[in-house]
């Protein structure tokens, strides 16, 4: 099984939230611990190091994984409570991004209509 990390899903994660948030990236990064430089760094294209990654997570509350790319095995959804479904029925292919967003789609539906 080959994994890569995917540095474009963590951008456009950090964009998200902080869009959601109404926070400037200089709010990201103190309220990450990291400074400014480092970070506009990472969102221009640096890979971040072991420590900066893990800042980071901590910041958005997710797990490394949901940043790893699998190129076979388990779909893993990361909800937002650390918790994780695990889907064993995985597409033959990677998915397109479009692809994914129809899927993050369908679960937010889904965990909506459960607190409903």
């Amino acid at each position: 099984m080959t994994a890569t990390f995917d540095h474009a899903a963590l951008v456009a994660e950090l964009e998200r939230v902080r869009n959601d948030r109404r926070l400037s990236w200089r709010q990201v990064a103190a309220e990450a611990e990291l400074e400014p430089s480092t970070l506009q760094r990472i969102v221009n294209g640096s890979i971040p190091d072991l420590p900066r990654f893990a800042a980071l997570l901590d910041w958005l509350s997710l797990p490394a994984d949901a940043f790893i790319q699998r190129s076979s095995g388990r779909l893993d959804v990361h909800l937002g409570t650390g918790q994780i479904i695990e889907i064993r029925n995985t597409p033959s292919k990677a998915l397109t991004p479009k692809q994914l967003r129809h899927v993050r789609g369908a679960v937010e539906e889904i965990i909506r209509a459960l607190e409903a």
